[in-house]
């Protein structure tokens, strides 16, 4: 979209131009990976642009922008989950800020602009200071690989981001039925399971590699 964000719904389904977070770092990281770099910075301009918007982070993160550039704030109240993570409420959607976060952190690596690192931890800045619900939420595997993503790049919340990776992953494992998967309906079960196993095997393989300082 002109303002660098990807739109939430399909254009044909969606005329009012609505963007969001999650959905932009998604595409983001299919530019960065593509090589198109002009297309992936926009998208992290676009997530910049978001936090920075923000009027009370005391209450919670705007997921969403209209076509005119501002915070989606009006919506009913079951479909909240899709426009803000309330900061002190239970079973909220932490998978919309742990992917930017993730994204922000890899494009960071890619090219050196130090902006995207620092609103990729001013984003996990809030997510640690929400409800601790979120160490026991099957919605915050996102952000145990975002933790694992910034541990090389903030030598000051090492053991923080560390603590972030290890509760959550010991919140699935302990979901976990004995043959590994995790409980839901059939369709959920095995769509989660082989999910989370994809990011906890990233997570495995980003430890792997690090160096404590």
């Amino acid at each position: 979209f002109e303002n660098g964000g990807y739109l939430t719904n399909k254009v044909e389904t969606n005329n009012n131009g609505i963007t969001d977070i999650l959905t932009t770092a998604h595409f983001g990281l299919l530019q960065l990976e593509d090589g198109n770099i002009g297309r992936a910075v926009k998208a992290g301009n676009y997530l910049l642009k978001v936090f920075e918007k923000q009027p009370d982070l005391t209450k919670g993160l705007y997921l969403r922008l209209n076509k005119n550039n501002e915070l989606i704030t009006d919506y009913s109240v079951e479909m909240s989950w899709a426009y803000i993570v309330k900061k002190v409420e239970t079973e909220q959607p932490y998978f919309m800020i742990g992917y930017p976060i993730a994204y922000l952190t890899l494009l960071y690596e890619k090219t050196g602009n130090t902006n995207f690192l620092k609103s990729a931890k001013d984003y996990m800045n809030f997510a640690l200071s929400c409800n601790e619900h979120i160490y026991s939420s099957s919605m915050s595997h996102k952000l145990a690989w975002a933790a694992a993503l910034l541990l090389k790049h903030d030598d000051n919340f090492v053991q923080h981001y560390l603590t972030t990776v290890e509760k959550i992953a010991n919140h699935f494992m302990s979901q976990q039925s004995e043959q590994g998967m995790l409980p839901g309906s059939i369709d959920t079960s095995y769509d989660q399971s082989a999910e989370v196993a994809c990011y906890f095997l990233e997570i495995v393989n980003i430890l792997k590699c690090y160096k404590s300082p």
